[in-house]
């Protein structure tokens, strides 16, 4: 039974609209609301915040009221309790592929759960942080509210989607779906059994998100933890109805690559994201369910999937198909037929104006890209032209990066590292062990003296670890690996690397700019003036 609820949740889930909405495309049957605080006969002041000297800027108990043709509707609503675990944490990874925890403090609350004023069956889970946005079940019909502004007072849309009979939950997560009625469900329970579904019962969640998730709001963290928290705030006051109170504990964004493969196919991902729980998660947090939230488009009519009969057990897991946007109609995960377009030159479904930008340019010999006002795609990712100076003019952009001695002593030894003094660079014309250019048929060649900083890489200072190989001369220390080592590869520079002016680095060469980026295939470079 709590399956099955977890799987119509599932589905629910899918519905949350990504975004504030500014732009609606016109076949969207939308009401623009004026939400009105309502007045509380007894109102309950705002309680002290958990920090001293502050004030929590929302009251417990709040009401709102808005007109949905011509009917006057009025939310009481009340702040969710333990929608964040105390000891609520929040993962992401660094540039580098470091983990990186922290215990988020969540400082005001503007989650709330209510219902209708004098209606029965009625349900409200509402965020107030910047406007109301959430669901809202009036007359058997749901309901989704979302601001045209900022704040709770101004325009808002209301969206009414599908009847009961006809909305998601009666689609299931890629498995067969049964319905028994409640009553002789309830009647074969013993009284043990029925105290236990009345007692109050806690389910730990952690939330995964991956990268195509993350990219999907651009890396905005405040817009994820909203979607994330309205997410778990909709979840609590689903299964609160039965008495099992929902608490998020942990939340992991894959901001630089996902952990495991994720396929449009959601039986495989499912498997993947059950391993990677086990072997890795629940080492690290304990909780009862994971939902891996994802960006992926999943290949079958599902917006969702989980294991059956898993609730609380190594297999406690979900996939949750990122299907929100007005684009997308949640039943099938599938462009809607009124849609002009949908890629990274759309915004709510409509082509974007020329020019405007679809991808930043990620460092100084990238350039960004802007849309041309007819492709629904943002072009094809292009760079600074070869032989670009670069960081300074201490290099030149080559196939869109800016090779460095510096970047690369910092790569090998770390933050403080530097490049090597000349004197250590001269040991290249050694052609031995200590320095070389190049190695042809186990044979260390010798750089000629133009060459030395495209031969082995010397640098100095850095990371405290003890190197495998270090050189001393007059009273500078010069570090460097040792090729003799299996467990290591001679250090050279990347090709493209500026050995001197107008000239870079080529399989142990200092070479001229033209020959190198024309050996490359680079047709469309020049020479610099």
């Amino acid at each position: 039974m709590l399956q099955e609820l977890l799987l119509s949740t599932v589905l629910m889930l899918a519905w949350i609209e990504a975004r504030p909405l500014k732009e609606i495309p016109e076949k969207i049957d939308y009401e623009v609301v004026f939400p009105q605080n309502f007045p509380l006969a007894h109102t309950r002041t705002a309680k002290k915040s958990h920090f001293p000297g502050k004030q929590e800027k929302y009251q417990q108990v709040v009401q709102y009221q808005i007109a949905i043709k011509g009917d006057e509707v009025i939310f009481h609503l009340q702040k969710t309790r333990g929608l964040l675990s105390p000891d609520y944490t929040e993962t992401h990874y660094s540039a580098r592929g470091e983990e990186v925890t922290t215990s988020h403090q969540v400082t005001e609350n503007c989650y709330y759960q209510g219902y209708i004023l004098n209606e029965r069956d009625s349900t409200v889970s509402l965020s107030i942080c910047a406007g109301l946005r959430g669901f809202f079940m009036h007359h058997n019909q749901r309901y989704q509210i979302e601001p045209l502004k900022f704040t709770d007072q101004e325009e808002h849309a209301v969206f009414r989607y599908g009847d009961l009979e006809g909305g998601p939950a009666n689609f299931t997560c890629g498995v067969k779906n049964s319905d028994w009625p409640e009553n002789p469900f309830t009647s074969r329970l013993s009284n043990r059994q029925a105290n236990f579904l009345q007692e109050e019962k806690y389910l730990e969640l952690f939330m995964v998100l991956d990268h195509a998730f993350f990219k999907e709001y651009d890396g905005n963290l405040e817009e994820i933890r909203r979607t994330v928290f309205e997410t778990a705030n909709m979840i609590n006051m689903i299964y609160k109805t039965i008495e099992i109170y929902v608490s998020l504990v942990g939340l992991e964004i894959w901001t630089d690559g996902d952990k495991i493969e994720v396929v449009p196919n959601a039986s495989i991902t499912l498997a993947r994201f059950a391993f990677w729980r086990y072997d890795v998660l629940l080492k690290r947090k304990n909780h009862d369910q994971a939902h891996l939230l994802t960006g992926v488009g999943l290949r079958y009519p599902t917006v969702g999937l989980s294991y059956m009969n898993s609730m609380c057990n190594k297999n406690s897991v979900a996939i949750i198909e990122e299907c929100t946007d007005l684009c997308c109609n949640a039943k099938s995960c599938r462009i809607n037929m009124w849609v002009k377009c949908n890629g990274d030159c759309c915004y709510r479904c409509q082509i974007k104006k020329k020019g405007t930008l679809c991808r930043p340019a990620k460092h100084e010999c990238d350039v960004p890209e802007v849309c041309d006002g007819r492709s629904t795609h943002c072009p094809k990712d292009q760079f600074r032209a070869n032989g670009t100076p670069c960081h300074n003019g201490e290099g030149y952009c080559f196939g869109g990066e800016c090779p460095t001695l510096q970047d690369q002593c910092t790569a090998l030894w770390g933050e403080g590292s530097e490049v090597g003094d000349d004197d250590c660079y001269a040991r290249n014309q050694d052609g031995k062990e200590g320095g070389y250019c190049k190695m042809v048929k186990n044979t260390f060649v010798p750089c000629a003296k133009k060459d030395i900083k495209c031969g082995k890489i010397f640098c100095k200072g850095g990371s405290g670890v003890t190197p495998l190989h270090v050189e001393v001369e007059d009273y500078l220390t010069c570090k460097t690996f040792s090729p003799t080592l299996k467990a290591q590869v001679a250090q050279l520079p990347t090709t493209g690397t500026k050995c001197d002016d107008d000239r870079v680095c080529m399989n142990g060469e200092c070479l001229e700019l033209e020959r190198v980026y024309h050996s490359v295939g680079d047709s469309d470079w020049r020479p610099l003036s």
